[in-house]
């Protein structure tokens, strides 16, 4: 008999909500937390202005 190991799927979560971690967590969804605009070393600037027409 042979045992396949099955991965499970990751979430990643680019919020700093406890609310939505502890949602995720009450239902046995394992996540990690990117915290890239956190970083000062990244210097992201993203602008996000939706662009005439686009969709959501």
């Amino acid at each position: 008999m042979t045992l396949m190991h099955t991965a499970q799927p990751r979430l990643y979560l680019s919020s700093q909500s406890p609310r939505r971690r502890e949602l995720l967590k009450q239902i046995g969804i394992h996540y990690e937390v990117l915290l890239l605009r956190n970083n000062p070393a990244r210097q992201i600037d993203v602008d996000e202005v939706a662009l005439l027409g686009e969709p959501p």
